[in-house]
């Protein structure tokens, strides 16, 4: 059970290893390349599999204070790679988890 469980994480974390890359942008590139750019309280957050469980998701629920650019949602439900589920934790280079009532400045596609 422990072999099934290494060789399942190892093919989950191969499958993000190649689609994983990380190039520093400034404010001004971000801004840029967003469609939205908005500061955020995070109301809520789950992790979970896709349909084929294959990859791990983790949702977050934000409540929008201040928009810079883009719609005017009040609301925004956010899914980010990576998270634990059913036992399973699966870590994404360069994507931070968000925590329940943590106040930010996102910049989102």
């Amino acid at each position: 059970m422990r072999f099934a469980r290494v060789l399942l994480l190892t093919a989950l974390f191969s499958v993000f290893a190649s689609a994983t890359s990380i190039r520093p942008m400034t404010v001004e590139e971000l801004t840029q390349v967003a469609s939205r750019v908005v500061e955020v309280q995070v109301l809520e957050s789950h992790s979970e599999w896709n349909a084929d469980h294959s990859k791990i998701y983790t949702i977050s629920r934000v409540r929008v204070s201040s928009v810079l650019k883009g719609g005017s949602e009040r609301e925004i439900t956010i899914r980010q790679p990576g998270g634990s589920a059913d036992g399973y934790t699966m870590k994404v280079s360069g994507v931070r988890a968000l925590q329940i009532g943590e106040q930010t400045m996102m910049f989102l596609r």
